[in-house]
């Protein structure tokens, strides 16, 4: 989820674009059991000052001018798109600060992505 919609970060696209492909792909990617996704994306930099998409924002929930907005290139935005489906019996975030490039987004943490086993 998180590597496929990263692309759709880019100059030029919206906010809106990227709700509704997260919101398309994963129904696409869910199977006979069904996959949900509950986005979270934030902007502007200093913490919560926003804008910000909430989990279980849908594109028609959002107010148009957050719809509309447009990636900038440079910018940087917190993505961190999590999916849940009714056989998992819960949820799964994955994501954090994100660079605006032409390619889709770029990751900038530290830490490598990826999954540890804890048992």
């Amino acid at each position: 989820m998180f590597e496929a919609t990263s692309l759709l970060i880019k100059p030029g696209n919206t906010v809106g674009e990227l709700i509704e492909f997260t919101n398309t792909y994963a129904v696409g990617q869910g199977g006979k059991h069904g996959l949900v996704t509950r986005s979270m994306l934030k902007g502007g930099g200093y913490g919560e000052d926003g804008p910000r998409v909430s989990p279980m924002t849908r594109v028609d929930d959002l107010p148009e001018p957050l719809r509309e907005l447009r990636f900038e290139p440079g910018a940087f935005v917190v993505w961190k798109p999590d999916v849940y489906a009714d056989d998992m019996g819960g949820a799964l975030s994955w994501g954090g600060a994100m660079r605006v490039a032409e390619r889709g987004a770029e990751f900038v943490g530290h830490r490598p992505l990826r999954l540890i086993a804890i048992k």
